[in-house]
């Protein structure tokens, strides 16, 4: 039943493809990107692959769209009308992926928590690298604001499955996740400094100032602590 489907809809997403490139109206676009994940999802079940790692081939679909839609590949193909219907798709199938992981997620931590295991931190941080090239590709303020967002959360949700899994403490973790967040922002940062040229982005300020102060404040006060309590941990110091 599952093969089934999946050539149905592969199917599908082959006769909207057609349509889109002769009759042109963007709708079929998105019709075209439906079918093609729900194809994907059917072959995900008869494979018998957990639902995160469906999570992770949409937003990497949606990677792909957004990646031909920064270098203008739809109007070098002579496909001009096609590039913005591009750009939406791109963004429903991240913002798709990134909200169904998380949801995934927090179900698997709310239900047996024995089924959680150290590759949900691998799989969190894949998407949340994802939805850090997503912040450097986007210009949209909207989107790249959204997107700034889904990667904190993506590094929070890793960060709260490592912290089940591992024996810290309170402080402990929250100084991991305090370091975490801030380095994410900081890279994002750096990266939309990069491409900022001579216009002003408040997103840069924003992000290099909550960035360092999450970076090195939390370092920092765990490093006088230690040393209040004569203890040496390496990872403090030399962070």
């Amino acid at each position: 039943m599952n093969l089934s489907l999946a050539a149905f809809f592969a199917e599908a997403m082959i006769f909207y493809m057609l349509a889109a490139a002769f009759y042109g109206p963007s709708i079929f676009v998105y019709c075209a990107a439906a079918a093609a994940s729900l194809s994907v999802w059917q072959l995900t079940k008869y494979w018998k692959v957990t639902d995160l790692n469906y999570a992770l081939a949409l937003a990497s679909a949606g990677l792909v769209f957004l990646v031909s839609y920064r270098l203008a590949w739809p109007e070098q193909l002579g496909l001009r009308r096609f590039a913005e219907a591009s750009f939406q798709v791109a963004n429903l199938l991240l913002s798709l992926a990134f909200v169904a992981a998380s949801l995934m997620t927090l179900r698997d931590l709310a239900g047996d928590k024995d089924k959680v295991e150290r590759w949900y931190a691998a799989f969190l941080a894949a998407l949340s690298g994802i939805s850090l090239l997503s912040v450097a590709l986007v210009a949209h303020p909207g989107w790249r604001r959204w997107y700034v967002v889904t990667t904190v959360g993506q590094a929070a949700l890793g960060f709260l499955v490592l912290a089940i899994l591992a024996t810290l403490t309170p402080l402990q973790q929250l100084e991991v996740f305090c370091v975490i967040v801030g380095l994410i922002f900081l890279i994002a940062a750096h990266i939309g400094w990069y491409y900022e040229g001579d216009r002003y982005d408040d997103m840069v300020t924003v992000g290099l100032f909550f960035g360092s102060l999450l970076l090195v404040v939390p370092l920092a006060i765990a490093t006088l602590l230690d040393r209040y309590r004569n203890e040496f941990l390496p990872l403090n110091e030399f962070g």
